[in-house]
C-alpha cells in the first residue's frame, strides 16, 4: 500500500493510524505546489484512480 503525503495535510493522521494498526505501507511525498510525486509522475493521475473521496491519501 502507498500513502501519498504532503506536509500539513491529513495524511499524518492516516500515517499514525496505519502504524498503530501494523499495516505495511510506503510513504510517497507529494509536492502540492507542482502536483508532482516523489520519483516522478503527477498527483492528479493518482487521485483519478481512487473511488474514495479526494481527501483520502491512500491509493486504492
Amino acid at each position: 500500500m502507498k500513502l501519498y503525503s504532503a506536509p500539513g495535510f491529513t495524511s499524518l493522521a492516516d500515517h499514525i493510524a496505519m502504524l498503530e494498526a501494523g499495516i505495511q505501507f510506503d510513504v510517497v511525498k507529494v509536492d502540492i505546489e507542482t502536483k508532482q510525486i516523489e520519483g516522478g509522475g503527477r498527483y492528479i493521475d493518482i487521485k483519478a484512480m481512487c473511488p474514495l473521496s479526494c481527501s483520502t491519501t491512500v491509493r486504492c
